[in-house]
């Protein structure tokens, strides 16, 4: 698949990649829709203090599920979704809390190569963070 590959502060190189592939309870979306953050910008510029290149960035994108994963229900083939970016592990204290945006092992889609953006044709989130758009959206 094609993808826009941050490979160094200010270099973005247009590459052939392998498409994500799918564990447990994620799905592969084609994106549709993929925005530009300021954390992209300062991950351009070199200044972000979490991602480092080379990453395929984009965290703030919308899709249609291509692919579903084992053990995901409640998830159709060409469903048009949108999907939280933030990664929490569900397990240390501030996640059980109810406080996942401050996990301790918290990561966010586009961030490093394991959790590649939607700055490509293709981007896997967990099925548990997406969210389904309706048809006047």
């Amino acid at each position: 698949m094609r993808a826009a590959r941050l490979n160094a502060p200010g270099q973005i190189e247009l590459v052939e990649v392998a498409r994500p592939r799918l564990e447990a309870g994620e799905v592969l979306l084609k994106v549709a829709a993929n925005s530009i953050c300021g954390s992209d910008l300062s991950a351009f510029r070199g200044l972000h203090p979490r991602i480092r290149p080379p990453t395929i960035l984009g965290h703030e994108f919308s899709g249609t599920v291509a692919e579903i994963g084992p053990e995901v229900e409640n998830v159709t083939l060409g469903m048009r979704v949108c999907a939280e970016p933030n990664l929490a592990c569900g397990r240390c204290r501030y996640c059980r809390r109810g406080q996942p945006n401050i996990c301790v092992d918290y990561r966010v889609v586009g961030e490093d190569a394991a959790w590649s953006g939607a700055c490509a044709e293709f981007v896997k989130v967990p099925a548990e963070q997406l969210y389904h758009l309706p048809e006047r959206v």
